[in-house]
């Protein structure tokens, strides 16, 4: 008798136990706090201090693995390197990239005991205790994906193009590369990877904005079982949990198989959910996450959010006390930048900023962690939105541990943070992978790249090996060397001038500008440092007096954002401008305008002052400056990001969005073009451009963290 009351004891608990599935009760970890308070964002002390430009690592398996570790992330150059020409241009190609690269995607694997990061140059793989670094396995693509396999045998690594790498799980070393399954692939889609249940299979989903490919792979011999793919929709998401990829079309929500390609099930859609709400959410870039047994989903629209029961087709609730739209660039402007009107003199596109950047669910779909994009972070209960806690910070992405005893969250600088769950406190911070890179500079001796990366330093490259020298403090959006080397200037973001002063380790500020500085440039002599900023403005620096000279507003009536700055050649006190229009010189008084209506991205002078070179929407070139005016200036085709001349004028190279053109300055032609290493996920966009003193390395930063660095090996 006994035994059969404990018997419908446990049924009864089991079927309270199917029936609370994503209820409230279930949530062991944050005390909740009632009905959602004002906002009074809680800073975490951690948070306020600057990040250590120390490596994180606590715990390292040893030393020597930790040195291999640092040895396969640099690229050692060849010691016999030949000045670059014209005449040997052809001979020139790639000879590393040096960084770790911006982080696309983190992923944590199933047993919660690693962290995978996927960059531009490959796969990072951490502990996700110590936080120290495992493995590092370089890729020929971006990668966009990660899947670890349950029985701890396999982690696949999806690249940009749908190309997969098979490693094996404990050593990392690479078994197999599986080939694209689809050819063309337009220029945006979405990559996911999966193991099925058993790991019997791999399964890759792209979802473009017409098609959604499922293709799947038998992990026995690796070779394709299965490939079908389905309308896209207004908007998708992916329930691992249950193996289905949920699609809405019109008035309804097709909720389709990953593993059957017959498995369809269609669901209808509250008529409260308007053609016009998926729009907005696609327009935000909002998502749709399933709560685990993939009967109510979770949907960010970019401002609000809403749970919807599928089974009732009742929505549950909706947060919508965020605002709709947070103020776009535009509505940020200096003063300096504004006309007489008080607007802006330029058509200056308004940008929507969708007031929600992510949203997370705790594997037991209990918890929800919401991002705002007015650095805000909030954690909630999934099921009434009711919250936990808050803190003043902002995530992109956000990876839960198996039983969301912590999150490690991806923040815009590159900063991959350990947060505990219950409270929202900081646990450990891994800072190896800038979010962004800004400007970079060659030494004047050519020993040295400084790199102004927005992880708040500066990072000093050594040029034989790639190897990390030094860090110096500020997040710098220009840089350059004074012409003997003993100071290092560094335009910041927030519009401050900082002056390195690298024999003695010390650094001085000043004021700047209310905005960031784009380009400097020092004078021959070292004396001046010229400042452009996106203030509207340009400044002058007495470097050894610590005082502004002057200020400049180019413009005058109708002011515009500098994007390049450099010293005329022709006359003292005039200076070469470019901005969104055209190139101008620009003294107290005058301003002449040197070219038509361009918008200028970059400008170069060589060191004679003899050929001056513009490129953006156009290419320009102005060769034989003479002492009193500038020539005629010759259009070249090509639309450039990055330029650089070679130390005597004779040789221009250009950045494009995917190459380097290499053209002689003397007859204005195209003498070699070399594809840059592909990556452009999310953005490979180059930033700067810079040759060495001695013109045997080309230098091109990239916006993703990376350097790549070319020459031409000796014989």
């Amino acid at each position: 008798m006994i035994q059969k009351k404990l018997s419908i004891f446990f049924l009864f608990l089991l079927l309270v136990i199917f029936i609370t599935a994503c209820q409230p009760t279930q949530t062991p970890v944050p005390t909740l706090t009632g009905q959602a308070p004002s906002l009074t964002p809680t800073i975490r002390p951690t948070e306020t201090s600057t990040p250590s430009p120390q490596p994180t690592n606590t715990l390292t398996p040893s030393p020597e693995a930790a040195k291999e570790e640092l040895r396969s992330l640099v690229t050692p150059l060849p010691s016999d390197l030949a000045m670059i020409n014209t005449e040997n241009i052809k001979q020139i190609r790639h000879l590393a990239s040096w960084g770790t690269g911006s982080p696309n995607i983190i992923h944590l694997s199933g047993s919660g005991q690693i962290l995978a990061v996927g960059t531009r140059n490959g796969a990072h793989f951490y502990d996700s205790l110590g936080l120290y670094k495992i493995a590092f396995r370089e890729t020929p693509f971006s990668v966009m994906a990660f899947a670890f396999s349950t029985d701890f045998k396999f982690v696949a690594v999806g690249q940009l193009g749908g190309v997969i790498n098979i490693y094996d799980r404990f050593g990392f070393t690479p078994i197999l590369q599986l080939d694209p399954p689809i050819q063309i692939l337009p220029e945006a889609y979405d990559l996911d990877l999966f193991f099925s249940p058993e790991n019997e299979k791999l399964i890759s989903i792209i979802r473009t904005d017409e098609r959604i490919f499922i293709n799947h792979w038998r992990t026995s011999d690796w070779q394709p079982v299965n490939a079908y793919n389905i309308d896209s929709g207004y908007v998708s998401y992916i329930n691992p949990d249950v193996g289905i990829i949920g699609v809405v079309k019109q008035s309804q929500l097709l909720l389709q198989s990953m593993l059957f390609s017959e498995d369809i099930k269609i669901n209808p859609i509250p008529e409260s959910l308007s053609k016009d709400y998926w729009l907005a959410l696609v327009a935000n870039k909002g998502e749709i996450s399933a709560c685990g047994n993939g009967e109510d989903l979770l949907i960010n629209n970019g401002s609000s959010i809403l749970r919807w029961d599928i089974r009732s087709e009742k929505i549950r609730y909706k947060l919508d006390e965020y605002p709709d739209a947070l103020p776009g660039p535009c509505q940020k402007l200096a003063e300096t930048c504004l006309n007489q009107n008080g607007k802006p003199s330029w058509v200056c596109e308004e940008e929507t900023i969708p007031t929600i950047e992510t949203t997370a669910l705790t594997p037991d779909g209990l918890m929800v962690l919401i991002s705002r994009n007015d650095n805000i972070v909030e954690f909630r209960r999934a099921y009434d939105g009711l919250i936990a806690w808050e803190i003043e910070t902002k995530y992109t992405q956000v990876q839960f541990s198996p039983g969301s005893e912590f999150f490690f969250g991806l923040r815009e600088n590159g900063l991959i943070e350990k947060v505990r769950t219950e409270n929202g406190s900081l646990l450990g911070v891994i800072d190896q992978h800038p979010g962004r890179m800004h400007d970079i500079a060659f030494s004047p001796n050519g020993n040295d790249i400084a790199g102004g990366i927005n992880t708040g330093w500066v990072q000093i490259y050594d040029t034989v090996d790639g190897q990390t020298v030094g860090v110096l403090a500020g997040t710098a959006s220009a840089l350059t060397y004074s012409p003997d080397g003993s100071l290092l200037a560094a335009g910041l973001e927030d519009g401050r001038l900082r002056i390195f002063e690298l024999a003695i380790g010390q650094f001085f500020d000043l004021p700047g500008h209310q905005d960031a500085i784009t380009d400097l440039a020092f004078s021959p002599d070292g004396e001046i440092l010229l400042a452009g900023s996106d203030d509207c403005t340009i400044s002058l620096w007495d470097i050894k007096d610590r005082s502004q000279i002057k200020s400049i507003l180019p413009g005058k009536e109708s002011p515009f954002m500098i994007k390049g700055v450099a010293f005329s050649p022709v006359k003292e006190y005039q200076y070469l401008v470019g901005n969104y229009e055209s190139l101008y010189l620009v003294s107290q008084d005058v301003e002449i305008s040197l070219l038509p209506t361009i918008l200028t991205s970059d400008i170069a002078l060589s060191e004679n002052g003899q050929t001056l070179a513009i490129t953006g929407e156009s290419t320009y070139l102005v060769r034989e400056i003479g002492d009193k005016a500038f020539s005629s200036s010759i259009k070249l085709s090509t639309q450039g990001k990055v330029l650089a001349l070679n130390k005597d004028g004779s040789l221009m190279i250009i950045g494009t969005s995917d190459a380097l053109e290499f053209w002689s300055v003397e007859t204005g032609t195209k003498l070699h073009e070399l594809l840059v290493k592909e990556g452009t996920y999310p953005a490979n966009k180059p930033i700067s451009l810079e040759m060495s003193p001695d013109n045997t390395l080309v230098a091109v930063g990239f916006q993703n963290g990376l350097i790549d660095i070319f020459g031409i090996p000796g014989n």
